[in-house]
């Protein structure tokens, strides 16, 4: 999901359990002000968000309060291999816009935009197709794939802890 669409494939994912990744490419809930819409819904529940999470985040400067940067909802699922990044000068119109100004771009943004749609498509090849070379490739920081150190403001990727049962798997252990 991209914008406001990233928070709908998290509950999503939260609702149904069905996906093997979910990717947000400058989502809502990494954005401070509007956390609430996503911990007010109805199908929140981090608990169910089980698989691993992909998320980047626009580099804006001087972003109004409510547009700030939140690590809230990611420390929250604790039940999914989270990664967060955060792409040096590429700010919400990069991430979200028209792709086909690439080739016009200074080389730095070229880099970066391979960078981000590179980590996209290994993300989804490690977790979707179960690919091993591709969940290698995510282990590595930009700086051991030969990116710039400085591409990237802020790089974390947090481990899962094993998930609690979700009341419905409780019922079905009880009643085996």
């Amino acid at each position: 999901g991209s914008n406001f669409d990233g928070l709908s494939a998290l509950l999503f994912q939260m609702k149904n359990m069905q996906p093997d990744a979910v990717a947000s490419l400058d989502g809502w809930e990494g954005k401070a002000g509007t956390q609430e819409s996503l911990f007010q819904s109805p199908f929140f529940d981090a608990n169910k968000m089980r698989v691993p999470y992909l998320t980047f985040l626009q580099d804006e400067k001087d972003p109004p309060p409510y547009l700030q940067l939140s690590e809230t909802v990611l420390d929250t699922l604790r039940y999914a291999e989270r990664h967060y990044a955060v792409l040096q000068g590429m700010n919400h119109a990069c991430l979200i816009g028209n792709l086909g100004v690439i080739p016009d771009l200074p080389a730095e943004k070229r880099q970066a935009y391979r960078f981000l749609y590179t980590r996209i498509g290994q993300f989804f090849d490690a977790y979707v197709k179960k690919s091993p070379e591709a969940l290698q490739f995510l282990q590595k920081k930009a700086a051991e794939l030969a990116y710039p150190a400085d591409l990237l403001k802020v790089e974390l990727q947090k481990k899962a802890l094993p998930p609690v049962p979700t009341p419905e798997e409780f019922e079905k252990i009880v009643m085996s």
